[in-house]
């Protein structure tokens, strides 16, 4: 009977319908019905429903009508609707034109690979694209037409593979991969849900030597840094990449085309954004990537989840750097040294943000007590620690109790029994400490790095993704070239982190 009713409402609008009946009664029962059906449609198939805001829509004419770009950058805003875009696009490709907003060759008449690739971070993959069970809704289960395509883990904690009712098959693969997993095939769609990093970037472009096209959706961190270099600043009306921005404003009710988010809501969430972020996570804007010191870091290469207590001092060196300051707290930084010359930042002081903090009342003693009480903690014996600070504020003197910044740490140490002598004669000079650190982030043919931040060290991770230079312009760039003039702001982290590669350099040295 249902289908039935389906027939004749597609033979019949629903006004002509309604005006064939003459009850209010029978105009009601219609009515309920075609609701019904909508509902029941919109559940089988989304993606005849999906109704795309402003910025949205340009990004799908070009996909579908702009046979010269195949690369696809979206630099985006939070909450822009970047990642239902992309499944939507993949929805369309797969199973032809859904919708009166997916017009084009690429949409009517796919003549490339049938085989496409999501790339994400796993998390990402797990909770939000994939999902991990029937149970749970991810993009894909809420948009892909019902009945027409199956998901299997393949070892996975999340769907990694799909297969689809006309020919079509996918994978997931997260950041996290190795390089290799990335070669060895022929695909027609790649979609990097936020920027991966380049090597893998690198890997899939060579997996579309038969034609396609590659969409990017991302929020312009500093994870993006490649990006803005190798495709954004590159993308002209001549060039096979499109590039479009994308407001929060975007997506709001009262200020966007068929925007979803009221805009007192999307106030209130840019009022909670960290401000050195505000630009890419509320309009989508690169800020100071071009300028970064270090640009090829990427999560899923350059950090570890490895707790500090698990660093023993049986099979690893301990370092412990300090930056000391006047009005705001020392930066504190541990790392760890393999007997294979692998690094790693296991443990930091202070917790909270460092940037953030605009007053600090704690005194030299109080700060080497908190180092001790760390170390032993972690079950460090401070005698075997290796320890290292500014050689310019370390050699300070400090009027008030007569020694430098470094003795007094000492003398401090001595106070506490513990012992806290720190050596301040290492390199100062900030191109070799560059040249240094970049070398020991450097990505290998496996896509591994010497050096790897934990994930417990956000001030240390945050610093060194934001640590920029300041940029010359006219006559002063002419003079003296782009150099190695860094702005002070975020330089505390890094400071820490070139320290500790130059009092490594020729190797660990002893401690006292």
């Amino acid at each position: 009977m249902r289908y039935i009713l389906v027939a004749f409402l597609i033979m019949m609008t629903a006004q002509d319908l309604l005006a064939t009946r003459d009850t209010k009664e029978e105009k009601q029962a219609l009515k309920k019905l075609a609701r019904i059906e909508v509902a029941f449609q919109k559940k089988e198939n989304p993606l005849r429903f999906f109704e795309p805001n402003g910025a949205i829509e340009k990004l799908i004419s070009e996909v579908g009508a702009n046979d010269k770009k195949w690369i696809f950058v979206l630099p985006a805003a939070n909450s822009v609707g970047k990642s239902a875009a992309s499944i939507n696009i993949l929805g369309n490709i797969i199973w032809g034109t859904q919708s009166e907003w997916f017009e084009g060759k690429r949409f009517s008449n796919w003549t490339f690979p049938k085989k496409f690739w999501y790339m994400s971070e796993k998390d990402t993959l797990k909770n939000f694209v994939c999902g991990i069970d029937e149970g749970t809704e991810s993009e894909i289960s809420k948009w892909f037409p019902k009945g027409r395509y199956t998901r299997e883990k393949a070892g996975y904690e999340y769907y990694s593979q799909l297969v689809t009712d006309n020919g079509w098959s996918g994978m997931f693969k997260s950041y996290d991969q190795e390089v290799k997993q990335f070669e060895s095939d022929k695909i027609g769609v790649a979609i990097f849900d936020e920027p991966p990093p380049e090597s893998i970037f690198n890997a899939v472009l060579a997996r579309l030597t038969m034609g396609g096209i590659i969409l990017m959706p991302m929020t312009p961190l500093t994870n993006s840094a490649w990006t803005l270099d190798r495709l954004v600043n590159n993308a002209s009306q001549e060039s096979d990449i499109f590039v479009l921005y994308a407001d929060i404003e975007e997506n709001c009710k009262t200020h966007g085309i068929r925007g979803r988010l009221e805009h007192s809501q999307i106030e209130r969430i840019i009022s909670f954004y960290d401000p050195e972020e505000l630009d890419a996570r509320a309009h989508g804007k690169f800020t100071h990537l071009s300028g970064l010191v270090y640009k090829n870091i990427h999560p899923s290469t350059h950090r570890h989840n490895i707790t500090p207590e698990k660093f023993t001092q049986k099979e690893y060196q301990i370092f412990n750097v300090v930056d000391p300051h006047d009005a705001r707290p020392p930066f504190v930084g541990w790392f760890a040294v393999d007997s294979y010359k692998n690094a790693w930042a296991i443990d930091e002081y202070p917790n909270e943000m460092f940037h953030l903090i605009r007053s600090f009342s704690l005194t030299t003693p109080e700060i080497c007590k908190i180092i001790k009480e760390r170390e032993i903690a972690n079950g460090w014996q401070g005698q075997k620690i290796i320890r290292v600070m500014d050689p310019n504020f370390g050699n300070k003197p400090i009027q008030a109790v007569g020694k430098t910044t470094a003795q007094y740490f000492a003398a401090c140490g001595q106070e506490l029994d513990y012992p806290l002598w720190y050596n301040t004669k290492v390199n100062d000079n900030l191109f070799d400490g560059h040249r240094v650190v970049r070398d020991w982030l450097n990505v290998n043919p496996d896509d591994d790095t010497r050096f790897k931040i934990g994930e417990n060290c956000q001030n240390l991770w945050y610093q060194l993704t934001h640590y920029s230079r300041n940029e010359r312009k006219g006559r002063a760039l002419e003079i003296h070239g782009p150099g190695e003039n860094v702005s002070e702001k975020f330089k505390d982290g890094a400071d820490v982190i070139r320290y500790f590669f130059m009092a490594l350099q020729p190797g660990p040295a002893q401690p006292k």
